[in-house]
C-alpha cells in the first residue's frame, strides 16, 4: 500500500514543482521588466507622477486571484473569444500527449469528452467569478489635493440594461472604492436615478460628488449630456441623422451644457463620414476609452486618430467606466486640476468643473488607465494576446503583493509533499 501511494504522489509533486517553478520564475521575470507604475496616461502613453493605484489589505493576501479576475474583466470582447480558444488549443494539446499511445475506443471518447465540458465548466465559473464575485477594488489616489478624479458615464437600475440591485447608492459606494471624488449618473433616456444620487450629494449624505447626466439614445449613437437641469426627451431628436443635428444645435444653444459622443457607437457607425459634422454641430467632446468590453476593443491607432480630432477641433476627451453594476475592477480614471475644489460649497463645485471643461476644452482632462494589455486589430495580436495578457499581470504587479503569490504559487507542491509524508 505504501509502495502504491509514494507512486502515485511522485507525478503529482513533480508535476506541482514544474508548474510553480514556472510561475515562480515569470513572476521574478516580471519584476525585473516591471513597469514604472500600474496606471498610464492613455493619451501620452506616459507613466504620471502624481497617481497611483492603492490595494486594500484584503485584496494583498488573495493577490494572484483577484489580480486575474481584474484582468479578465479589463479584456475586450475579441480578447474573450481569444482567451477562450487558446485555453481549448492548450486543452486539447495536453490531452492528445497524454493519449497518444493509447487505444482510442467509444468509452474513451466520451470520457475524454466529459473532461472537456468539466473543463469548459470551469473556465465559465472562473469568468463568472471574476463578474460576479465581490471582491475590493483597487483605487486611484492623487498626491495634489487640486486634483479630481471623476467619471463622466456611468448607470444606475434605473437604466433598463443596468444590473437591477444597482442602486444610486451603490453607484457610488462603488465610485468611492474606485477612487473617484464625483461621478456623472447618465442612465438611459431617464433622469429619476441622477436626480436621487444629485440631491443626497447636495445635502451631504454621499460619499462621493455626484452630478447631473443623461444618456441619450438617438439614430446609432448615444450622446453623454452634462449640465442639464431636467429629463432631455429623446423622442423628438431620434429622425435618422437629420435628428443629430437638430439634437446637437439644440444642445449648443444652452452655454451650460455639454455633450460627449459615446464609445462604441460613433467607432461602429459614424467612423470617418460624420465626425466632422459632429464638431461643426456643436459637440463639446470624445470618449476615447471606455470599460464596455465592445469599446474596450476600440484599437489605439483609432484612438490617436480621435485625439488629433479633438486636438483640431479643440474637443476635451474622456475616459469612462460606463458602469451598469457588472463587475469589481475599474480600467479608467479621469484627472481634473480645479484648484481650491475641496473648499467650494458643494453645489458650486459641478458649475465650475463644467466651466474649466468649457475653458480648456483639449487640456481639461487627463485620461488614467490602468495598466493592461490593450486590443489591437489583426488575428495576430488576437492569437498572441493572452499571453501578453498574462506577462502584463506579471509585470504590472506591485512588490508588495509578491509574498502573497509566492505563497499561493508553493502551497500546492507542500500540500502535497506534506500529503506524501503523512502516508509515509
Amino acid at each position: 500500500m505504501e509502495v502504491q501511494v509514494l507512486e502515485l504522489a511522485s507525478p503529482k509533486k513533480g508535476k506541482s514543482l514544474l508548474f510553480s517553478g514556472i510561475l515562480t520564475l515569470l513572476l521574478f521575470l516580471g519584476q525585473s521588466f516591471k513597469t514604472p507604475n500600474t496606471v498610464k496616461d492613455i493619451v501620452t502613453g506616459t507613466y504620471p507622477l502624481d497617481c497611483f493605484l492603492y490595494f486594500p489589505k484584503s485584496y494583498l493576501f488573495f493577490s494572484p486571484f483577484f489580480s486575474l479576475f481584474d484582468h479578465l474583466t479589463l479584456l475586450s470582447l475579441k480578447q474573450h473569444v481569444a482567451f477562450i480558444l487558446l485555453c481549448v488549443l492548450i486543452w486539447i494539446l495536453f490531452r492528445s500527449i497524454h493519449l497518444v499511445h493509447r487505444p482510442i475506443t467509444l468509452q474513451r471518447l466520451f470520457k475524454e469528452l466529459g473532461k472537456f465540458i468539466l473543463f469548459g465548466m470551469s473556465y465559465l465559473l472562473v469568468i463568472a467569478l471574476a463578474v460576479f464575485l465581490p471582491r475590493p477594488l483597487a483605487s486611484l489616489r492623487v498626491n495634489n489635493p487640486d486634483l479630481m478624479v471623476v467619471d463622466f458615464h456611468s448607470h444606475t437600475n434605473s437604466s433598463w440594461d443596468a444590473r437591477k440591485s444597482f442602486t444610486s447608492e451603490k453607484n457610488i459606494d462603488w465610485h468611492f472604492k474606485a477612487g473617484f471624488d464625483a461621478c456623472f449618473i447618465t442612465d438611459h433616456n431617464v433622469f429619476n436615478g441622477s436626480l436621487l444620487s444629485y440631491a443626497r450629494a447636495m445635502k451631504g449624505e454621499s460619499k462621493i460628488l455626484s452630478f447631473l447626466g443623461e444618456e441619450v439614445s438617438l439614430h446609432e449613437s448615444h450622446w453623454v449630456v452634462l449640465g442639464l437641469k431636467e429629463l432631455i426627451p429623446n423622442g423628438p431628436y431620434d429622425q435618422g441623422k437629420y435628428g443629430l443635428e437638430i439634437f446637437l444645435k439644440e444642445m449648443r444653444k444652452d452655454p451650460k451644457i455639454l455633450v460627449i459622443a459615446s464609445l462604441p457607437e460613433y467607432w461602429k457607425y459614424h467612423w470617418n463620414s460624420d465626425l466632422d459634422d459632429f464638431a461643426n454641430w456643436g459637440l463639446s467632446g470624445f470618449e476615447i476609452v471606455n470599460s464596455a468590453p465592445l469599446a474596450l476593443d476600440f484599437d489605439e491607432s483609432f484612438r490617436n486618430q480621435i485625439i488629433g480630432f479633438c486636438r483640431k477641433h479643440n474637443l476635451f476627451m474622456t475616459g469612462v467606466t460606463d458602469n451598469h453594476g457588472w463587475g469589481f475592477t475599474n480600467y479608467v480614471w479621469n484627472i481634473i486640476e480645479l484648484p481650491g475644489w475641496r473648499k467650494l460649497p458643494t453645489k458650486d463645485i459641478e458649475s465650475a468643473l463644467l466651466r474649466l471643461l468649457r475653458e480648456k476644452r483639449f487640456n481639461a482632462v487627463k485620461v488614467i488607465v490602468r495598466v493592461k494589455k490593450e486590443a489591437k486589430t489583426g488575428w495576430v495580436h488576437l492569437l498572441i494576446d493572452p499571453i501578453l495578457v498574462l506577462w502584463t499581470l506579471f509585470r504590472t504587479l506591485p512588490f508588495n503583493q509578491i509574498f502573497s503569490w509566492l505563497f499561493w504559487i508553493w502551497l500546492p507542491y507542500f500540500f502535497i509533499n506534506f500529503k506524501r509524508k503523512s502516508y509515509n
